[in-house]
């Protein structure tokens, strides 16, 4: 969570490995609720004003389901974090923007 928070350094190399980022999905769909929370926070610090992160996150499969999974099914801290993490990919992307607006 803070190690990528504010540093584009950090956002970076964390997001140009695809085992961290598969590890941070995975734990997303897989982790218990504080794992999920703390998953959800990492990635909405990663993709906020970082489009390396955005475009990682959403090259990855599955990405759009675990996002909209953790939206319906998470607790509330998670929903939250998902939700920033939604609102920071579509940001600044039309992109992605009408991915998740077809994905439901």
């Amino acid at each position: 969570g803070n190690l990528a928070h504010g540093c584009e350094e950090s956002k970076a190399v964390i997001s140009s490995s695809p085992r961290t980022v598969s590890a941070l999905l995975h734990a997303l769909r897989e982790g218990n609720a504080d794992c999920q929370r703390n998953a959800a926070a990492a990635m909405a610090n990663l993709c906020h004003e970082h489009d390396g992160s955005k475009k990682r996150f959403m090259q990855e499969e599955g990405t759009m389901l675990i996002l909209q999974s953790c939206l319906t099914r998470g607790r509330d801290d998670c929903r939250n974090n998902v939700a920033c993490c939604i609102a920071n990919i579509a940001a600044s992307s039309s992109e992605y923007q009408v991915r998740f607006t077809e994905d439901g």
